[in-house]
Formats: C-alpha cells, sequence, structure tokens
C-alpha cells in the first residue's frame, strides 16, 4: 500500500514537472515597451488551446462512466486547460451509491499521437457514498486525487478519458481508496 502511494506521489510531481518544462519551453523573451533605450525583459508564456472537437460541439460533455463505480459522469470545461466533472454511479465493490466532483487541470502539448492531443490530467476533488446495508457505514466520504489521459475527437462531439484516482476515506474512518475508470461523452 506505501509504495502504491509513493507511484501516485511520483505520478503527480512529474506531472508538475512537465508543465513547468511546458511552460520554459514556450517563454520568448522580448524587449520591453516601455522607454526607448531602457533595459527591461517581457516574458511570455505560450499555452496552447484543446481544440474543439467540432464546430456543433459546445463545453458540456455528458456520457457513461465504467470502471468502479459506473454510471453517468458529465463535464464542463471552463477553459482550454480547466474543467470540473461530475459523477453518479453505482459502487460495486462497496454496494453504494456512489457520487463525486472533481476540479481537473489538462497538460496540453505533453501527449500527441499522429498530431492529436492526448493531455494528461490531474485534479482534485471529493466523494460519497451512501449504502443500504447492515453490514457497512451507510455513509461514506473523502477526497479524490484523480490521475488521467482524455481525448477529444476533431471529427465528432466524443471524447474518450481514462482515470485511476487514489484518495482518503475521512468519514467515518480514515483509509486509503482507490478508484478507476473509463468515461465516454457526448459534448452538446
Amino acid at each position: 500500500m506505501k509504495s502504491l502511494a509513493q507511484t501516485f506521489l511520483l505520478l503527480f510531481l512529474s506531472s508538475c514537472l512537465c508543465l513547468q518544462a511546458q511552460a520554459k519551453e514556450g517563454a520568448a523573451p522580448a524587449k520591453s515597451p516601455k522607454a526607448e533605450g531602457s533595459p527591461g525583459l517581457e516574458i511570455t508564456i505560450k499555452v496552447p488551446e484543446l481544440p474543439k472537437p467540432s464546430k456543433e460541439a459546445g463545453p458540456f460533455g455528458l456520457g457513461l462512466l465504467f470502471g468502479e463505480p459506473s454510471g453517468i459522469s458529465a463535464k464542463l470545461w471552463l477553459d482550454g486547460h480547466s474543467a470540473v466533472d461530475g459523477g453518479i454511479a453505482w459502487a460495486f465493490f462497496n454496494q453504494s451509491l456512489a457520487l463525486h466532483a472533481d476540479y481537473l487541470f489538462h497538460f496540453l502539448g505533453v501527449v500527441k499521437l499522429n498530431e492529436e492531443e492526448i493531455p494528461p490530467f490531474i485534479g482534485a476533488g471529493a466523494y460519497m457514498r451512501i449504502a443500504n446495508s447492515a453490514n457497512r457505514d451507510p455513509f461514506r466520504a473523502g477526497i479524490r486525487l484523480p490521475i488521467g489521459l482524455g481525448h477529444r475527437f476533431s471529427k465528432i462531439p466524443l471524447e474518450i478519458s481514462g482515470e485511476l484516482v487514489p484518495g482518503i476515506q475521512l468519514s467515518p474512518k480514515s483509509d486509503f481508496v482507490l478508484q478507476g475508470g473509463i468515461a465516454l461523452r457526448y459534448y452538446f
């Protein structure tokens, strides 16, 4: 269990380093427009935008989530890098209704396949489980730290993503949890 937590920490830190390297590659010094002859630097960071999947697609996607838990998934893009997602699903392992919401940050320009963006993402969020079982706690809640890859198709308004989600259960007792799945969403 300890080595799994160390692996997730390593993945998180390497994602942060990729973002830092991406920012350094995009930085371009230029002369400051202040006063003629005065020394100065202006730093510009080029940040790629996520392509819209099609002309009809909007920022809201709705679809299915397959994994643990499995159910309905929704995602709303806030800008080219940030999104919020949520889900309502059934957790087969715990025999409970599962709800979650996450803020996600996507690292664009890091992973490409045939000129198509497949941005890795990390995030933070919360989850809640409600069970109707005599042998389990009826309510559980905790934090989630999703790590994954996603792809919005350029010709059709679909996105597919996969994520591994380590987390910490906070109620009724502290515990390490691991979730994950594949989502397929249609964008409106």
